[in-house]
């Protein structure tokens, strides 16, 4: 899977709930806010190693940058821009597949996990495969 991928995978599957982020005034920097908030969560999420410090490294450039968002439209532009700029980096690294790795681990669920099952969530075992609905304040992203 392509790194921006499994980034943006990555950055949703810790997005919080709308209702988790402070408000602001009118909050018209949302987008800013729930991708800080998630890049946070993802950062806290990585193995402390050195071969995924380009990761790590770019992901805190770009809260950095979305901290200076005045809207949401901004915000895009900027994720847009600085996760184009990390895959290239990722790429050019001798340890991207380290980080891949490291990236699947976190979006891949396996069936048996603990979490998983408490939180009733549907696995592949289950015959009736329903979607979580929003209205449970659950926003788990894309996970394979």
């Amino acid at each position: 899977m392509c790194v921006t991928c499994l980034v943006t995978s990555a950055l949703m599957f810790f997005t919080p709930s709308v209702s988790d982020v402070p408000s602001s005034a009118g909050n018209q920097v949302a987008l800013a806010q729930e991708t800080q908030a998630a890049i946070t969560q993802l950062v806290k999420n990585l193995p402390n190693s050195s071969e995924i410090s380009v990761l790590r490294d770019g992901l805190e450039v770009l809260q950095v940058k979305l901290a200076k968002a005045k809207n949401d439209v901004e915000a895009q532009a900027i994720l847009d821009t600085e996760l184009d700029v990390l895959n290239k980096r990722i790429n050019a690294d001798p340890n991207s597949w380290k980080i891949n790795e490291a990236l699947e681990e976190i979006l891949i669920i396996d069936d048996n996990d603990q979490l998983i099952k408490s939180l009733k969530l549907p696995t592949s075992k289950t015959k009736n495969l329903q979607p979580v609905p929003k209205s449970q304040g659950m926003n788990w992203g894309w996970l394979r």
